[in-house]
């Protein structure tokens, strides 16, 4: 210690000249010190430029870089090709190729200081699958349906990751019938001179396994009573993976957590039933988001502010409640040449029930208020909804729902409605509307929203009459299928066809504005503006007015058909996560009279559009040209711009 106090009273005693000196020399010593890197032994040697394979056909060249310890722009040190290329054989060997040879390695230098790298292999003849046995311990049923068309078979490559697939369509196929607790163990015997294997299964099937208790962890303030019976269905059931992804589906209906994990529990002695551990991770049942739009149109450009709240445990009765609000101004036909504007607002209170009479029934009861801006006129519409739906077999969706609705047209001049509802006595203002609506959805689709591949079908079906309160009376229905193919990664083809009626409830047919058909705009035929390819009335002031040699004031209206028919192919090319475009052709045509079809009348229309996916949804260009001109239509633009948000259909 005397020794450490005396060196420092040295040190302390040193000109600060020199102190400064030593620190520098200390610092000049340290930058220069070569530094430790773990991977030092990489950047040896001299960097690669390629790597280039020889002689293979059974691996291509991207699977033989995979087991490389080195790729291109790594650096490699001269003399070690054995120690880094025979891992090929290993390779080779574990897609059934023993016989394989590394015949060499050639390294040229380039002009660069750098390598090229050219590996030359001989694959010889690969060794074969002889004979597959199954050794099963116990009495299994069901052995055939287990062993059928494995991925490793007689008389196949004796390849190892076929084995191990084939370990695990076993394991799949023995969970599939319920034996859960079931294990598999393999085995190959490679016999290299003969070039053959022979490959044995040892399977331990177990008893099949019924759920016996469900234990739920992580509820905080989901009622306990009320997720227990959302699986109380499942007790007793044989475990399977369709019944796990079930209770995580009956679980996620809930809207009340972020996470569902399930884990099954054998009871003791493999006595053929299992519990299930499921734990869950509460999502925030409160939500609420706000977000800006933008609507374009060929004949309307509609701007929007909306809020959106929603409680998914409304009442602590995992009710979902939602509030619906949005403020907006729409401008017609465009914002730069504006002929009529006003306010597009909706006040939309709603409330989701699921469990009332019947454990999967989900019941909805919505009111709304409307105000919306149309070509010639303004809309103030408040509403009513009730609703219930189930779904069955996973595939199908039925719902029944009650609609009644008070119309009001304003803005609009009074000889144009007088004469309106003088020609079309169902065409008056104010109007209740009631309805009794029944729909259906069908799916054979790998998704039920934005499938890759499938068909959906849908029907709906609608019913008005006065004993429903409804001051006008019809029958409507419109079936509709859109079917998807994947054709290439990139690729997709979408078919889309629907047809519409409106038929007489008695001897006449009264429907209303509102319920009649439209097409045009963004999500039917693309070449019109919206709602702009229907029937129209053309209304005048003054009838006498071209004989006194004046131009009358007259106002177009379009009032909807009662016969529709719509069809619409699309080619969706993905480019990347974010951006994708469209290539379509759309077909359509309304008419005003019941139950008439004229395919000598048809619109079509062409055009591409751009699709790019944002956190708030996927936005939505498109540009349509009609390539006919019918007759009615020949005042209308050529084309049609739409800017909207997610897919037309």
């Amino acid at each position: 210690m005397e020794n450490m106090h005396t060196v420092f009273r040295h040190f302390r005693a040193l000109h600060p000249v020199v102190v400064v000196a030593l620190v520098l020399f200390g610092f000049s010593q340290t930058g220069c010190r070569r530094r430790t890197d773990p991977d030092t032994q990489f950047r040896e040697g001299k960097q690669i430029a390629s790597i280039a394979f020889f002689g293979n056909s059974a691996l291509s060249d991207e699977q033989l870089k995979k087991y490389l310890p080195v790729q291109k722009k790594d650096y490699f040190l001269e003399g070690s090709e054995s120690a880094v290329f025979d891992i090929l054989l290993q390779a080779y060997a574990a897609h059934g190729y023993y016989h394989a040879v590394l015949e060499s390695v050639e390294v040229t230098e380039t002009r660069r200081n750098r390598l090229d790298i050219k590996v030359h292999l001989l694959e010889r003849e690969p060794t074969l699958v002889r004979s597959v046995r199954f050794e099963w311990k116990g009495a299994t049923p069901h052995r055939s349906i287990i062993a059928r068309a494995l991925p490793l078979q007689e008389g196949g490559i004796a390849d190892i990751e076929q084995l191990n697939k084939a370990v695990e369509t076993l394991n799949d196929r023995l969970a599939d019938l319920g034996y859960a607790l079931a294990e598999v163990h393999e085995s190959m015997v490679v016999t290299r001179d003969e070039h053959a294997a022979d490959v044995v299964f040892h399977i331990d099937a177990g008893p099949i396994c019924r759920v016996r208790e469900i234990h739920i962890t992580g509820l905080e303030f989901a009622p306990s009573n009320l997720v227990y019976a959302e699986l109380e269905e499942f007790k007793g059931k044989v475990y399977t993976p369709r019944v796990k992804s079930d209770i995580e589906e009956n679980l996620g209906e809930l809207n009340a957590f972020r996470m569902v994990t399930i884990e099954p529990v054998p009871a003791p002695n493999r006595s053929g039933q299992i519990d299930l551990d499921v734990s869950v991770i509460e999502a925030d049942f409160q939500t609420l988001k706000l977000g800006v739009g933008v609507q374009f149109e060929t004949n309307k450009f509609l701007g929007w502010t909306s809020a959106v709240y929603q409680h998914n445990n409304f009442l602590h009765r995992l009710n979902q409640f939602q509030l619906r609000a949005r403020l907006g101004w729409a401008l017609v036909p465009a914002f730069w040449n504006v002929e009529d504007m006003g306010p597009v607002t909706l006040i939309e209170p709603g409330i989701t029930k699921k469990g009332l009479l019947e454990r999967r029934l989900r019941w909805n009861w919505t009111m709304a208020l409307q105000t919306d801006v149309e070509e010639n006129y303004k809309l103030f519409s408040p509403s009513n909804r009730l609703s219930v739906s189930r779904t069955f077999f996973k595939h199908l969706n039925i719902r029944l729902a009650y609609n009644i609705e008070y119309i009001v047209l304003y803005g609009i001049d009074d000889y144009v409605m007088e004469e309106l509802q003088r020609q079309h006595e169902d065409m008056r203002s104010p109007i209740r509307l009631a309805d009794l609506n029944v729909g259906t959805r069908l799916w054979f689709a790998d998704r039920q929203n934005d499938p890759d591949n499938g068909v959906v079908f849908r029907f709906d079906y609608w019913h008005s009459g006065p004993y429903l309160a409804s001051e006008v009376r019809f029958n409507k229905i419109r079936p509709a299928v859109t079917g998807y193919w994947r054709m290439l990664p990139f690729l997709q083809l979408v078919l889309h066809g629907e047809v519409g009626y409106i038929y007489p409830l008695g001897s006449k047919v009264y429907t209303g504005i509102r319920s009649n058909f439209f097409l045009g705009g963004h999500n039917t035929v693309r070449g019109w503006g919206g709602k702009r390819l229907a029937p129209w009335v053309r209304i005048c002031e003054d009838t006498t007015a071209l004989a006194k040699g004046v131009e009358p004031k007259c106002e177009k209206i379009w009032i909807g058909g009662r016969t529709m028919v719509q069809a619409n192919a699309e080619l969706r090319f993905r480019w990347n996560k974010v951006v994708s475009s469209v290539l379509f052709v759309d077909m359509g045509d309304v008419q005003y009279a019941v139950r008439t079809i004229k395919p000598g009348q048809w619109n079509y229309s062409a055009g591409t559009g751009i699709r790019i996916s944002t956190p708030v949804g996927k936005i939505r260009f498109d540009m349509g040209i009609r390539l006919n001109e019918p007759e009615a239509y020949r005042a209308e633009r050529r084309f049609g711009i739409h800017l909207g948000l997610g897919e037309a259909f």
